[in-house]
Parts: structure tokens; sequence; C-alpha cells
């Protein structure tokens, strides 16, 4: 699905972009154009959707090559239809805009997270447009996380907890992401979807904090419908929804590429399921897929799967 007639040009970072209210995008020093997501980009001003990529890798603790996810995820999408399996209808390609990638700041994950909350706060907050992140490592969260507040129901589906107060000495990276996330966030709007790998610490800050979590295994027991169903209840308290998208919440067999891989995950079925029961809340304003490793995927299955995820994100953000 490339188009040749919006073929973009390569390296270029800062290009002098203005936002639809006609002033500097402040955060613009610090983007760089990239191919595309689905191979073509339309005149800006005529979508209201963002596709944002973050190539994050500076606090991998198994196997790096985060970083190359965005682009991996975009060639991906250059092959599969634009056709939605949950939806039931094909997606229009002018409904979305891809921003480019926020340049990392190298050795300097807060700089770097830094960048991209000011990019969310001109995308989203100042200009009210709805954004798909492509990771990068599971702390790009903490960059997004200018999208949330009191009214907004936090969705992270991993295989992991990530509620470590500190990992590796470090207080801030992939492992402790959603414990910094929740410093400054109420935990009583946060749901866990898919976890299955967490320690004793995590364990009692969850129970101590009424962190709702279905885990894989609850998934399995119970049935994908009744957990889509305490999903859409859930959200009925809340005006927003942001999902966070760990791709390591699904079983290797079906997602090898991953940072972290945890076996006994979900199937791609029962993820695009449930992520559809929130997407078509109409309340979700934004979707973050990280921890795409393309180094560890044969045969890129992850980075399509990825792709085709946000082709099913955009049937419902795209109106």
């Amino acid at each position: 699905m490339y188009h040749q007639k919006d073929k973009p040009s390569r390296g270029r970072i800062g290009n002098g972009m203005r936002c639809e209210t006609g002033e500097p995008r402040v955060w613009d020093l610090w983007r760089v154009q990239t191919r595309p997501f689905g191979g073509y980009n339309p005149p800006r001003n005529s979508t209201g959707v963002s596709i944002l990529g973050v190539p994050l890798d500076e606090t991998s603790s198994l196997n790096p090559g985060t970083r190359f996810a965005p682009e991996s995820i975009r060639r991906a999408s250059e092959s599969l239809e634009w056709y939605s399996y949950i939806g039931d209808r094909v997606i229009p390609e002018n409904g979305y805009y891809d921003e480019g990638d926020v340049v990392p700041k190298p050795g300097d994950v807060v700089e770097t997270l830094k960048r991209l909350e000011k990019a969310i706060e001109e995308i989203v907050l100042g200009e009210g447009r709805k954004i798909i992140v492509l990771g990068g490592e599971h702390t790009v969260l903490y960059g997004t996380k200018r999208v949330l507040d009191e009214k907004t129901l936090l969705v992270v589906f991993d295989a992991h907890a990530d509620l470590r107060d500190e990992y590796l000495n470090s207080k801030l990276n992939h492992a402790t992401v959603l414990r910094r996330v929740l410093d400054e966030f109420p935990s009583e709007n946060t749901v866990l979807v898919g976890t299955r790998a967490l320690d004793a610490e995590e364990g009692e800050f969850i129970r101590e904090n009424n962190i709702r979590v279905f885990t894989s295994r609850r998934l399995w027991s119970y049935g994908t419908h009744e957990v889509s169903q305490k999903l859409r209840a859930l959200s009925r308290d809340f005006s927003k929804i942001y999902l966070s998208l760990d791709m390591d919440v699904l079983d290797p067999a079906y997602a090898p590429g991953v940072g972290t891989p945890e076996p006994l995950g979900l199937d791609p079925h029962t993820l695009v399921t449930l992520l559809g029961s929130l997407l078509s809340t109409g309340k979700v304003v934004g979707l973050e897929i990280v921890e795409t490793n393309p180094l560890m995927d044969p045969s890129n299955v992850t980075s399509f799967l990825a792709a085709k995820i946000v082709i099913e994100a955009l049937a419902f953000l795209v109106r």
C-alpha cells in the first residue's frame, strides 16, 4: 500500500510545522520525519488522529532493540489491508496523520520523556487530537501520562505489572514505569489486563492500592466475553480511556519479538476483542503500543501484529 506520491524525506529534524492555530510547534525541534504509517500522509488539517513514534531503548534489561520498532511497524503496515476485523469496515486512509518520531536524547531517559511530554501537550491537550504512540520501551508511558486526569481510565495490557519501586538501582525504567505514573495518578483509575508476572512487592502494592487486575489465567477461566463486559462496566464511571499496550501481553507463540517475553499469555483474537470492547465506547483518547523488538522477531510477525492493532484502533478513532 505504499504510495510513491508521498515518499517521505529522511533524517530531517524540526521542519518548522505549525499547529492548527497557526503557532509554531515547540516539540517540532525534536521531531524527525519518517516513512508514514501505511505509506501515505494526507493533509494534516483534514485529520483528527496523530501517529507518533518514540524509538526509546535506554533501560531494556534483557533484549535491546525496541528503538527499531516504530519504523518496523510502519513498514509492516504498508502490506496490510485497511479492513477492520473488529469494526467490519474499511478504514479511510485520510483519517490520520503520521507526525514522525520524537528524537530521543542518547543516554538521557528523563530528557527524552520531557520531549515526548511536550509533544503530547501540544498534539492532544493543545489541539484536541487523538493519539497513537508507537514505542519504544514501556517507559514511554511516563511521557504520555499528560493525557491522564481524574476523569481518565488507564487500562494497561501487560504481562508484567511494572510496579516495582526500584529496579537495578533505577527508579525510572521499563519495570517501574507504572509505579512512577501512579505516584501522580489515582490507582483506582487503573486496570491491568493479561498480567501474569509480578514479584511480592508488586503483589502487595496491588492489594494495598486496590488496583483491578484481570490476569491471563482469569481470562482463560472466565472467558473473553465476561472480562469485556466488566471492562465496559468499569469505563462507565469515566469520560476518557487511555490504553497502554505492551506487546508481551501476548503469548510468545504469537508475539516472539518483544523485550521480555513471558509464557502463558493472550492470543491475538482475545486481545483485539478486549480492545474492541473499550474502543467501541467512543471514550478512547489514545493508545500506545510498546515493547515490540524487531531484533527478536522472526519474519517480523510481531511488527505485523502491532500494525494490525493500529489499524483496528483507527477503525474506532477515525470519524
